[in-house]
């Protein structure tokens, strides 16, 4: 008996090793017991047969004030059927992480925006039907379709979904049907989305653009870069989104999907950075177990007409649900863009980037057409993608910064209206581009890589200039600070003043580090070149910011991961007793 408690102890020590930081991690596993009842235990189980009765476990680790990321990683058990492996994932995070899930729901609740139940506003109703029509499409062609990998996929992701909702509010049985209404937690997946839908279904008219003041700021840089001599290859992600969307996290999904010939899916395994009650992104910058890392930025569309075949055509898949199928199902960068590119909903429109690190040797040059490197872009009713392997190769570097590279797109988003007036609103002729070309030629390593993705110079570099008062902008940068504009500032274009819009992180990954699903990450607001982000003195210290840290001014944090396996634990001790 000595002997056990020994073992189990060190086995448990042991699991400890490879943290980010040095927090301990607490763990828990999702046993089902008999009538389909939950338990929820913290630790490992005390004896080996309840092993059979796991249908997944989780590592969580908060460590929110000490590096900005709150880290949980769900794995499931794939001896457990797919759709119960997919109810048990979304109960245990939705269950351990209650509290951020509340806080984040505060954060972002207006009235304006957010609808209760009972609310019966135009806007509402509007929403409401379109988006009760559009699940139960999905669950139609789920019914009709028991043989589709595609529909399949979102059966489970709408499954995981519900069992996040589940988790909440602690059910203490199974019950994997869809049941979600619109406007409970299961909006909080849909806010990428909304984007789009929100301004459709409030009825309000999309005006025609007559002035920079009408052109709203982009949403996220990126890059990828290609090292000298082909040592690596980096990805490298910054968010622009609001303040109050700083309660940030690292999640790890480790779900062992099975396809019908009972195969691991491609994308059983992702690790991206997220927030509270999310089953994707949304900042949208994965690193896949296929092989695959895909990140985006948004665009923008100035085509009325296309809006009211998106308000109109409720039965498309929305694009937070498309991203993830893609994710799990595709095998290479074009499997990815030809799932994607199905049952386009027209809604949270973007250019994605696809790479196959699969397809990168260190040290030799890619290949022209080798499918390394996709770029897609999604506007209503088109979806274009091509292998750009070449255009990296020859030029070392590709960035993105909201502007539509396919001339198909630029014309049906009718964005070339804009670029014809304004240069700065075109792919060549944007502030970003020209810092990009300029500033990527510096970058050698992960650091030089990092310290380019949080770039804002903004008093001293002269792309930042505008006609201003003061005569520059802090949101003319790769990483925009919208809080550093002066209040009283007189400011050519409404987004270069004083807003609320910000570079909310940075995250990198390169070939190495992907395949452990590492990601060098930072949370927050830039302070390479400018002061830390602190709520309490900022000019929006009225926001609602529950749940997160007054001051932004952490480091650059390598995220890595628990690899809790309670099984392999079980099993050891099991042997080493029976010796």
């Amino acid at each position: 008996m000595l002997k056990f408690v020994f073992l189990l102890l060190f086995l448990a020590c042991q699991s400890q090793s490879g943290v980010s930081s040095d927090l301990p991690w607490e763990r828990w596993v999702l046993l089902k017991s008999g009538g389909n009842r939950i338990t929820m235990h913290r630790g490992l189980p005390s004896s080996r047969s309840s092993g059979n009765n796991m249908l997944a476990w989780t590592s969580y680790k908060n460590t929110l004030m000490k590096n900005g990321w709150i880290q949980i990683e769900v794995t499931t058990n794939e001896n457990a059927d797919n759709k119960l492996q997919a109810y048990a994932a979304g109960y245990m995070e939705g269950y351990l992480t209650k509290q951020h899930i509340a806080d984040r729901w505060t954060n972002y609740y207006k009235p304006g925006h957010f609808c209760s139940p009972t609310s019966s506003t135009l806007y509402c109703n509007n929403l409401r039907y379109y988006l009760t029509r559009n699940t139960q499409h999905m669950l139609k062609k789920i019914k009709k379709n028991p043989n589709s990998a595609y529909w399949n996929q979102i059966h489970l992701l709408l499954v995981q979904a519900q069992g996040l909702i589940d988790g909440y509010y602690k059910r203490t049985h199974i019950n994997a049907n869809i049941r979600f209404k619109p406007f409970g937690l299961y909006y909080l997946n849909l806010l990428g989305d909304m984007e789009t839908l929100q301004p459709i279904m409030k009825g309000t008219p999309i005006k025609v653009v007559t002035s920079p003041d009408d052109v709203t700021p982009g949403s996220c840089s990126a890059l990828v870069k290609l090292l000298p001599n082909n040592t690596d290859v980096f990805m490298g992600h910054a968010t622009w989104t609001n303040y109050r969307s700083m309660l940030r996290m690292m999640k790890r999904y480790n779900l062992n999907f099975k396809d019908k010939s009972g195969n691991k899916i491609p994308g059983h395994t992702m690790a991206f950075p997220s927030q509270p009650g999310q089953l994707y992104s949304k900042n949208d910058f994965y690193t896949l177990s296929s092989g695959l890392v895909t990140m985006e930025t948004s665009m923008s569309n100035f085509n009325k007409k296309l809006w009211t075949i998106v308000r109109e055509e409720y039965w498309n898949v929305l694009e937070w649900i498309r991203n993830v199928v893609a994710n799990r199902m595709a095998g290479d960068g074009e499997e990815w863009c030809e799932v994607f590119s199905r049952h386009n909903s027209g809604t949270y429109n973007n250019q994605w980037m696809i790479m196959d690190y699969n397809k990168f040797q260190p040290g030799v040059q890619p290949t022209k057409g080798s499918g390394l490197l996709h770029l897609l872009e999604q506007m209503p009713t088109l979806v274009t993608y091509r292998d750009i392997t070449e255009h990296l190769v020859n030029q070392t570097y590709w960035p993105s910064y909201n502007m539509p590279y396919f001339k198909e797109t630029n014309e049906l988003s009718q964005l070339y209206r804009i670029s014809n007036i304004y240069k700065s609103f075109s792919y060549h002729g944007a502030t970003r581009a020209k810092m990009f070309a300029r500033n990527q030629t510096c970058v050698k390593d992960i650091k030089t890589m990092f310290k380019l993705m949080r770039y804002n110079n903004y008093k001293h570099d002269p792309l930042s200039a505008c006609n201003c008062d003061p005569p520059y902008t802090a949101a003319k940068a790769i990483a925009a600070r919208g809080d550093l504009n002066q209040a009283n500032g007189t400011y050519s274009m409404k987004s270069y003043g004083l807003a609320d819009y910000v570079a909310t992180d940075a995250k990198v990954v390169g070939f190495s580090m992907m395949k452990n699903f590492e990601i060098l990450a930072e949370c927050g607001p830039t302070h390479d070149q400018q002061p830390p982000f602190v709520w309490s003195k900022s000019p929006f210290s009225h926001f609602s910011h529950k749940g997160m840290p007054d001051k932004y001014d952490f480091k650059p944090t390598l995220i890595i991961w628990d690899k809790f396996s309670p099984l392999k634990i079980l099993e050891k001790i099991h042997k080493s007793v029976n010796l």
